[in-house]
């Protein structure tokens, strides 16, 4: 019995391996949706606390539960539901993107600080602006260039307006300033083009 436990480590080791039973499970799921969804529940109930676990103590998780559920979010107001995988709408991979977070740290931040809610992921352009002035880049709005770590406190303040260090990007984008946005972004010097 030990050696065909050692024999399964082994096999289990190769990268051909993980490659094969992905394939596999992911038809399985394919053909058995209910079963599958059953399973899950069942395992689930057994663990309760794992989700949560995974999601308080692992910085990638956190930022990909984020990502998802902002995602899901944008969609539903769009009035699509979400169709394909987190990953294939931020355009990266979960490693890509915490490193484009991480990347764009300004003092004081950590992802200690993103485990800790005290930094949100921000969309430096928001979604629903870009659906509603120019649905033809509402993709390009979910993609991870467009996140950005931010204090929890400023993220609330800017909520969904666009601010004078992405009103030229905005504009680029296709969208309509508002009046009072117009008016911060000179008043910060931004020159703007003339409509």
């Amino acid at each position: 019995v030990s050696q065909s436990r050692y024999k399964r480590k082994a096999l289990k080791s190769q990268p051909e391996y993980g490659d094969k039973n992905r394939r596999k499970s992911k038809q399985y799921r394919s053909d058995n949706p209910e079963a599958y969804r059953t399973g899950l529940r069942k395992w689930r109930k057994k663990n309760p606390g794992y989700s949560k676990k995974r999601y308080s103590t692992i910085s990638s998780v956190r930022i990909l539960t984020i990502s998802r559920e902002r995602i899901k979010v944008a969609l539903r107001r769009k009035g699509q539901q979400k169709e394909r995988n987190t990953i294939e709408y931020l355009g990266c991979d979960v490693a890509t993107l915490e490193k484009h977070i991480t990347g764009k740290f300004t003092a004081g931040m950590s992802m200690e600080k993103v485990m800790s809610r005290e930094i949100e992921i921000h969309h430096r352009i928001p979604p629903g602006r870009v659906m509603r002035d120019c649905p033809e880049n509402f993709y390009k709005s979910l993609r991870y260039e467009n996140l950005e770590p931010m204090w929890a406190e400023e993220n609330r303040r800017r909520s969904s307006y666009i601010w004078p260090d992405v009103a030229l990007e905005a504009i680029a984008w296709g969208i309509k300033l508002k009046p009072f946005e117009v008016k911060k972004a000179l008043e910060a010097g931004i020159k703007l083009p003339s409509s």
